[in-house]
C-alpha cells in the first residue's frame, strides 16, 4: 500500500546546507489539494554538502516527494568577490534541480529575501518550527513555510503576530 502521506523537502543550499521535510499525513499524496493542518510532522537539519546531496537525491529516489523547493541563489558581482564558499549553493540547487527533473517531482524556487522576510524568527517560534542552533535548518525551513503558504497547506493567518 502506497503511503498517503504528502511530502515537501525544502533546501537552503550551501557548504552547510539546510534541509527541511513537511509530511502530512493528513492528505493523499494524488491530492495536492487535500493540503491540510492537522498535526503535519515538521523536521529540520544540517549536513555538510555532499551528505546533504546525497539526502536530497535519497529523498527523490523514494518516490516519497510531492514537490522540493530550493533558495535561489543568485550569482552576482558580490558573489565573485566572496571566494570559493559562495559558489556552495549554486551546485546544491543545481543537483536538486538535475534529480527532480530527472524523477519527476515538481521542483520550485524561492528568492531568499521573499523567505525571510515573510517568515520570522519570531514567525517560526510560533509554528513551533524554530531550530536551535545554525541558521541553515532555519532557513531551510522558512522556505518551507513560505511555499506551504503559497500552496494554501497552511493557513497564513497563524503566522501573524496577534495584537493586543
Amino acid at each position: 500500500m502506497a503511503d498517503p502521506a504528502v511530502r515537501i523537502l525544502a533546501i537552503d543550499p550551501g557548504k552547510a546546507t539546510g534541509l527541511a521535510l513537511w509530511r502530512d499525513e493528513n492528505a493523499q499524496a494524488d491530492d495536492a489539494a487535500a493540503f491540510g493542518e492537522l498535526a503535519p510532522e515538521w523536521q529540520a537539519w544540517m549536513l555538510p554538502w555532499q551528505e546533504s546531496m546525497d539526502s536530497v537525491i535519497t529523498w527523490c529516489e523514494s518516490g516519497q516527494l510531492a514537490h522540493v523547493v530550493c533558495e535561489n541563489f543568485v550569482i552576482s558581482a558580490r558573489t565573485v568577490t566572496q571566494g570559493k564558499d559562495a559558489h556552495w549553493p549554486i551546485g546544491g540547487r543545481m543537483v536538486a534541480q538535475y534529480t527532480c527533473a530527472r524523477l519527476g517531482i515538481p521542483f520550485s524556487m524561492q528568492m531568499p529575501s521573499d523567505a525571510k522576510s515573510f517568515v520570522t524568527n519570531d514567525k517560526l517560534r510560533r509554528l513551533g518550527w524554530k531550530t536551535p542552533g545554525k541558521d541553515h535548518p532555519d532557513d531551510a525551513t522558512r522556505h518551507l513555510v513560505l511555499y506551504l503558504a503559497r500552496t494554501g497547506a497552511i493557513d497564513p493567518a497563524r503566522l501573524v503576530v496577534q495584537s493586543l
